[in-house]
């Protein structure tokens, strides 16, 4: 599940049929290959979006970061 999300990730124009029966021949169902789906690309989304509008996260989530 794991290198389908990277694969996914890095190049989502290369995803096939093949990912995803290999993933239901690895005992995943429909619904976790698409939650792992729509998890993936939805992350890809929002980091996109925050790189693309120069966002940064909140002042204290960084304090929170550099705490630990």
């Amino acid at each position: 599940m794991l290198a389908y999300a990277e694969k996914l990730t890095r190049t989502p124009a290369a995803v096939t049929d093949a990912d995803t029966q290999a993933l239901h021949a690895a005992g995943f169902s429909d619904a976790q290959v698409w939650e792992a789906t729509f998890t993936t690309s939805i992350f890809a989304l929002f980091n996109r979006m925050a790189d693309a509008f120069g966002l940064e996260p909140p002042e204290h989530l960084l304090e929170a970061l550099e705490r630990e």
